[in-house]
């Protein structure tokens, strides 16, 4: 699975990542910064456009820190249906 790490700064969460997907960045466009080359995304948003992200066959989750995705992966945990469905 590709991991994408977001790091919050402010009101904003920041993450930097290439798409080889062109309609899937054409969707996050908005968010990118291209003197900084990384997508600033603000927090009332951040929830609908980590819905939008899908890397190949595969599905981007994204925790709220390090910490908490290797507690998760520690626990065994892997998304339910209600997490496959919001995708």
């Amino acid at each position: 699975m590709t991991t994408i790490n977001l790091f919050h700064a402010h009101d904003a969460y920041i993450f930097k990542h290439y798409f080889d997907d062109r309609n899937l960045f054409e969707e996050l466009r908005q968010y990118y910064d291209s003197l900084e080359y990384r997508f600033e995304v603000g927090e009332s948003e951040v929830e609908s456009v980590i819905e939008n992200i899908e890397l190949g066959d595969e599905k981007a989750l994204v925790m709220k820190d390090m910490v908490a995705k290797e507690e998760a992966l520690d626990r065994g945990r892997v998304p339910d249906e209600e997490w496959r469905k919001r995708l």
